[in-house]
């Protein structure tokens, strides 16, 4: 394969606009990862189609709240390549409820974070020198319960989600710590058209409808955060769909929270 980049929630509207965004150059062949496999078949002629120039795009099944099944992603990619160029972390839940996993884990952190975390530690060994991880996320301002990161106590459905969005940040900036041959990014991509929050009040999903947009700004924007040489140096930056340096919660930069997060998650 050709300098391949791995994208996660291809299925969704953000992931599959920026998977189309890459394919448009023909630079990069890449791995798709989603969790309907008909989506993923379909979506990969679409976006050899669109390719001005023949690329490889591969399919990988991936359900990020399951343990056995980013195993079986990650073991897959290495597979299909011996090297990455780039990984972008794009799929993301909202639950209306508290839902749990098979492992009993709180369904957002699981798959926000702690899918998201297995994979991409699994696969950063395979990034080439100068490559990229872009992970997306938000500018949240809630702080972790370490002691009750899996809502049994008190759970909201907006708290739990948006700390899910901070575990990404902290996620982010710890591995931009220690990561040496790639830029490790994180991004806003602001609001989006798109089904995720299928499970909010509907007061809730029908303002936030009148005020999203669509993915294709933020999509251009991962497409060059991932590809273009401006963004080789961008270690530890936090950047929205106008490519404009964003301040992150304080707390998202507290070491002791990062390093209590990575400890707690490799425990999981």
């Amino acid at each position: 394969m050709n300098q391949p980049i791995l994208l996660t929630g291809v299925t969704g509207a953000l992931g599959r606009a920026s998977a189309f965004e890459l394919a448009r150059t023909g630079r990069h062949d890449l791995i798709v990862a989603g969790r309907s496999r008909e989506k993923l078949n379909q979506l990969k002629g679409e976006l050899v189609a669109a390719a001005p120039k023949p690329i490889a795009v591969e399919t990988v099944e991936l359900h990020l709240e399951d343990k056995s099944s980013t195993e079986k992603a990650a073991a897959a990619v290495k597979a299909l390549t011996p090297s990455l160029y780039g990984i972008m972390s794009i799929a993301a839940v909202y639950k209306g409820a508290r839902s749990l996993n098979a492992d009993k884990q709180e369904m957002m952190f699981a798959t926000n974070h702690l899918g998201p975390f297995r994979l991409v530690n699994a696969l950063r060994p395979l990034l080439q020198k100068d490559g990229r991880i872009v992970i997306v996320s938000a500018p949240t301002t809630t702080k972790l319960d370490f002691g009750d990161l899996q809502g049994e106590k008190k759970f909201s459905a907006l708290k739990a989600f948006g700390a899910s969005k901070m575990c990404n940040l902290l996620y982010a900036f710890r591995l931009a710590r220690e990561q040496k041959n790639a830029s490790v990014m994180a991004f806003h991509p602001g609001l989006v058209k798109s089904d995720i929050l299928k499970e909010a009040p509907a007061l809730l999903r029908g303002f936030l409808g009148l005020v999203s947009s669509s993915p294709a700004a933020p999509a251009e924007a991962l497409r060059k955060m991932m590809t273009e040489p401006a963004y080789a140096n961008s270690n530890g930056k936090f950047l929205n769909k106008k490519l404009k340096e964003m301040k992150a919660a304080p707390y998202a930069h507290d070491k002791s929270a990062q390093d209590k997060l990575w400890e707690v998650s490799e425990r999981m």
